[in-house]
């Protein structure tokens, strides 16, 4: 059997055996992302399904009996996911019981401004029923989207996106999408897909962060590509298809209903495991332009390829685990030991913790963890390399701010 059959024949075991492993990690080391389970894939519920009042699940607490975590197709009408294979249902039936979906927002830097995005829609079933008006808080305050704190959805069959920008004031936050407790009637709206970035990063010292180029024109996938800023290594270098361990991936290459859409632009790239061949794969580039002695962080966006057969409600979830390394140095993300990317069924933000430049140039390395099985992958997206400025700094921009603003007031 050839490499690519190998991969594919994954989903034929799949629809034969009707397995379904939901990914419970079992690292004490793994990096901490700003929001885990951001597309409400955990737990994996099955299809069709849906679930009330889920408790507290994924990482996510729910509130209310007409809370509802709930899979593609459950419901009928333009009940569907905006990516992945779940969704959250905000519900309310005339009652005026608040129904509210919270998490934890962590490894957030005090200072420093987010952007948060998401996609929802009302449901469109007929019968009475109208889109469920919410909000988004964090910390118990609003947040505001394009000047409206209260969201009223369309009925539509596609998403609608809603984004914002908010600047942490502490290393942890509470996000909480809660309706008012008070629609007359029927209502209902989902909400999916939350992403979470950098809304100022700064000059990215990476080329090609995205993978962007070499473009491909075509659902493919290009194994051990070279050029355009990134080299990446396989122990299987020599096959041109199928088992390899990285390459750039375009929507989804292997046509087994993986979640493999790019989190932004085209592309991105993906660590895939050597076993049964063994050993490692890995994505570097030789990155220049730092200052010696300044400080720096490392951000990009993860997720584990995920493969599901609805007509079994089974599914494969394996991702591929990784390490990042600065000229061979841990990258950390939440602390001293937390090394290891364990990537989710979506697409999860990772922060690094602040790390020193010793050279004008080094190398960023991403490598999985050896004699991974095949069916393991991880995907990576807008990776960036942007300077921390020094405290020094920031007096200085604030004391800028200040004498400008004493100078209007003079003026006035």
């Amino acid at each position: 059997m050839n490499a690519r059959n190998r991969f594919l024949g994954s989903g034929l075991v799949l629809l034969a055996a009707a397995v379904c492993l939901v990914c419970t990690s079992a690292y004490a080391d793994l990096a901490i992302p700003i929001l885990s389970n951001p597309g409400f894939e955990e737990p994996f519920l099955g299809s069709p399904y849906f679930s009330w009042n889920p408790g507290t699940a994924g990482g996510w607490t729910y509130t209310s009996s007409l809370a509802l975590l709930g899979s593609s197709g459950c419901l009928g009408g333009n009940a569907t996911a905006s990516s992945g294979y779940q969704f959250f249902a905000i519900n309310n039936q005339g009652n005026d019981e608040i129904c509210s979906a919270s998490a934890t927002l962590q490894n957030l830097t005090p200072g420093v401004t987010y952007t948060l995005s998401f996609g929802a829609k009302g449901w469109d079933i007929g019968s009475g029923w109208t889109a469920d008006p919410f909000h988004v808080s964090l910390d118990g305050t609003d947040l505001s989207f394009s000047g409206n704190t209260t969201i009223t959805p369309a009925i539509t069959a596609e998403y609608n996106t809603y984004s914002t920008t908010f600047t942490a004031t502490a290393p942890t936050a509470t996000l909480t999408i809660a309706d008012y407790g008070l629609q007359p009637g029927l209502a209902l709206s989902f909400v999916d897909d939350l992403k979470l970035s950098l809304a100022n990063p700064g000059a990215n010292l990476v080329t090609n962060g995205s993978f962007e180029t070499p473009a491909y024109e075509t659902v493919t996938h290009a194994l051990n590509e070279t050029g355009a800023g990134w080299t990446f290594t396989s122990v299987e270098s020599s096959l041109g298809v199928g088992l390899v361990g990285s390459g750039i991936d375009r929507g989804d290459p292997y046509g087994i209903n993986s979640n493999s859409v790019p989190f932004s632009g085209d592309q991105q790239a993906f660590l895939q495991g050597q076993d049964p061949e063994g050993g490692t794969c890995s994505i570097s580039q030789v990155v220049s332009g730092f200052v010696v002695g300044q400080q720096y962080q490392l951000s990009f966006q993860a997720e584990g390829m995920t493969y599901s057969v609805y007509a079994s409600g089974s599914r494969l979830y394996e991702g591929n685990p990784f390490t990042v390394t600065i000229d061979g140095n841990p990258v950390t993300f939440g602390g001293v030991d937390k090394t290891l990317v364990d990537p989710s069924a979506a697409y999860e933000f990772y922060v690094s913790d602040p790390f020193t430049a010793t050279s004008e140039t080094m190398e960023l390395l991403f490598a999985d963890l050896a004699n991974q099985p095949y069916y393991h992958v991880a995907v990576i997206d807008d990776v960036a390399i942007t300077v921390i400025p020094e405290p020094a700094s920031i007096i200085l921009l604030i004391g800028a701010a200040l004498a400008g603003g004493l100078l209007w007031l003079r003026r006035r």
